[in-house]
């Protein structure tokens, strides 16, 4: 647990620091680096602001087959509660 917390303070340095602007980066303005942190929150189990932050990525128009994944998951494992 401890290392997730650990990677998920490094994406939000990441996400606000300049460097995210690399000219490589994907042209997402930063939607992929939101992404990214759905995921580990979703992982640690906190499922509502997982979700909440992918739906935004997705409604921004960043979408990718594993944010569908994880999506799905989130709806799966909502109606078995």
């Amino acid at each position: 647990m401890m290392t997730i917390k650990k990677r998920i303070e490094e994406i939000l340095r990441f996400k606000h620091s300049e460097r995210q602007y690399n000219i490589d980066m994907l042209h997402s303005d930063g939607l992929h680096i939101d992404a990214v942190l759905s995921f580990y929150l979703y992982e640690i189990g906190m499922n509502a602001k997982a979700k909440e932050l992918l739906l935004s990525v997705k409604s921004c128009g960043f979408h990718t087959e594993l944010i569908d994944s994880y999506l799905r998951q989130m709806s799966y494992n909502n109606n078995e509660e």
